[in-house]
């Protein structure tokens, strides 16, 4: 059972879950959801569940998400929590669905590709989050 791109939108905002991108960790660093952190799922499926537990505690409720959804590490990924006790969900459109809408997001690619340090995404002054506005503030992907 997933969720859609609006409850994670509401979920960040909120503080309502922790959103996990269970991709590489440089996958990570090149782009991320803003707010999000990096959990990487690896082949050690019982390693990935205690290190989430041991960084996150039990009690959160999880948002799992990866590339696409044609990937299935986010669905794994919750279904795995689940088995070890978690509360997870995924969010299957993942990084494009994210990205392609304009959402923020955060990494090396965030502005474009001609940065070479890290960066975030630009938050206009007085906005929390830009999706606050009804033009979306951040570049889409080049």
């Amino acid at each position: 059972m997933g969720i859609t791109r609006g409850q994670v939108r509401d979920s960040l905002f909120e503080n309502e879950a922790v959103v996990l991108n269970v991709l590489s960790a440089g996958e990570y660093e090149k782009l991320h959801i803003a707010g999000t952190r990096s959990q990487p799922l690896g082949q050690d499926h019982g390693a990935f569940a205690q290190e989430v537990e041991k960084q996150y505690g039990k009690r959160r409720n999880f948002i799992t998400y990866s590339s696409d959804i044609t990937c299935g590490a986010a669905g794994n990924a919750a279904k795995i929590l689940r088995e070890h006790g978690f509360k997870a969900e995924e969010y299957a459109g993942g990084m494009d669905e994210w990205n392609g809408l304009g959402w923020p997001v955060e990494g090396i690619l965030a502005l474009g590709a001609r940065f070479t340090k890290k960066i975030s995404a630009h938050v206009p002054h007085g906005l929390d989050r830009p999706w606050d506005r009804d033009t979306p503030t951040i570049p889409k992907r080049i």
